[in-house]
């Protein structure tokens, strides 16, 4: 029997279009959304160090790529109906980060990643803290222990502003 991801705690500010997980997504919780997902990209075998040890399942998953958290986001929307879960733009964070204290009720000294491409056709994204004006951008693929998952969900029926997965090919 197959165990699905729960539906995220989300946080439903009334200024903003979307709405934001209340943490970052959970070693055990991965695992339960993804259990047949093929972990690929640099480091990827530290990512797998965490799925299979169960002492840590509470954890923040971190040496998560931008293919892992568009493959959760899709997953999560074929469990959920009706829900549109996705990555966060750039332009999100920066919404978040100007409500002072949403944005230190989220603070986690994580680097999340985004839906936003530093530059167009730089074949970088953009990953945020939710500390101050903390920018960093990287290779989608790649994986380091600071790099982790918030997802957010839309609000309306309208869909996202940000990526769909099938936008990205492995």
């Amino acid at each position: 029997m197959r165990i699905f991801f729960a539906k995220p705690a989300m946080i439903d500010h009334p200024s903003l279009p979307f709405k934001i997980a209340a943490k970052q997504v959970r070693v055990g919780e991965f695992k339960r959304a993804l259990a047949n997902y093929e972990i690929r990209g640099n480091n990827a075998l530290y990512l797998q160090a965490q799925l299979d040890n169960e002492a840590i399942a509470g954890r923040i998953v971190t040496h998560v790529n931008l293919y892992d958290g568009l493959a959760l986001a899709a997953e999560m929307n074929r469990q959920n109906p009706g829900h549109h879960y996705r990555l966060p733009t750039e332009a999100e964070w920066n919404a978040v980060l100007a409500r002072p204290l949403l944005a230190d009720s989220l603070h986690d000294g994580y680097w999340n990643w985004t839906a936003t491409e530093s530059a167009p056709g730089s074949g970088e994204y953009i990953l945020r803290s939710l500390v101050g004006e903390m920018r960093y951008q990287s290779h989608p693929s790649f994986r380091y222990s600071s790099f982790a998952l918030r997802l957010v969900e839309d609000k309306s029926d309208l869909g996202g502003v940000g990526l769909e997965p099938t936008t990205f090919s492995v």
